[in-house]
């Protein structure tokens, strides 16, 4: 599947305990080494980095909860 800012969702989800790492698309190749850092940052507790907030699992969900 794809997002409709076509960027993957990285991080915790929406769900406790769920973690996504998903919607790459065609790019995934290309973003697949910053998914991983991203990923085991998140998982030791450490900096995700700079492109934490862009590639937020649960941004659209924020969103839709900000509008109201």
């Amino acid at each position: 599947g794809a997002t409709p800012d076509g960027l993957p969702l990285v991080g915790p989800s929406v769900v406790p305990k769920v973690w996504l790492a998903m919607g790459a698309r065609r790019n995934g190749w290309l973003l697949a080494p910053l998914v991983a850092m991203m990923m085991r940052a998140y998982l030791a507790g450490e900096d995700t980095g700079p492109w934490t907030a862009m590639l937020d699992a649960r941004r659209f969900t924020k969103r839709e909860e900000s509008e109201d």
